[in-house]
């Protein structure tokens, strides 16, 4: 499968999801990438499960604690998340707002292609809805000829 990778140079990179099994494996670095999901950040039990796995599991993996390094992508998705834990139990006192305006669970996805004209000069001459209508109807063409 693709949740581990070896190189010539001794290095590796393992790979598993939230909750999933690290035993017998060690590491200088972990990287978290997403240890919520969108879909359940409202559940406190899953915001549990995901601060529970970073807690219990991770921390006895390193090769050397005082070596070792956290690199945790994510977008903040509840005031009790993962980085929410971290900065409260580190003392982080830097500047973390909390923005009510912006929407949450699901996120908002907003296309504005003004960005990408202005650079390459070029923007889409089909929209959207036609862009489909015409794909659809290549399908339905194509279906149309294997069923004869």
């Amino acid at each position: 499968g693709k949740e581990r990778y070896v190189n010539t140079e001794t290095g590796w990179r393992k790979a598993v999801g939230v909750g999933g099994g690290l035993t017998g494996f060690r590491g200088t670095r972990f990287i978290i990438d997403d240890p919520h999901s969108t879909k359940t950040a409202e559940s406190d039990a899953e915001r549990a499960t995901g601060r529970e796995w970073f807690g219990e599991t991770t921390p006895s993996r390193f090769n050397d604690p005082k070596k070792a390094v956290y690199v945790i992508i994510m977008q903040r998705l509840h005031m009790m998340d993962l980085a929410g834990m971290i900065a409260g139990l580190t003392g982080f006192d830097g500047m973390m707002i909390w923005d009510d305006s912006q929407p949450n669970g699901q996120p908002r996805k907003w296309l504005d292609v003004s960005k990408a004209k202005e650079l390459l000069g070029w923007s889409a001459g089909t929209s959207l809805r036609d862009g489909i209508e015409e794909t659809i109807a290549w399908y339905a063409s194509r279906t149309e000829d294997a069923d004869a």
